[in-house]
């Protein structure tokens, strides 16, 4: 899949699955929901993502 396809309701394991992989939903100005695959794009492992050193220790600093 490239460029947009039209979509309707998404359950939330789709979602997923499509974020996992590169795809996500956007609205065009006709108010309907399309999935874009861009070309390239990038995904982001969501298991290795968190806050960095400088982050911990503001929160930790903020009290």
């Amino acid at each position: 899949m490239n460029g947009s396809v039209h979509v309707g309701t998404i359950p939330i394991t789709e979602l997923l699955l499509a974020y996992g992989t590169g795809r996500f939903p956007m609205c065009h100005d006709d108010g309907e929901l399309y999935w874009h695959d861009p070309d390239p794009r990038a995904v982001f492992p969501l298991e290795q993502l968190g806050p960095n050193a400088r982050a911990i220790r503001a929160f930790r600093q903020a009290g």
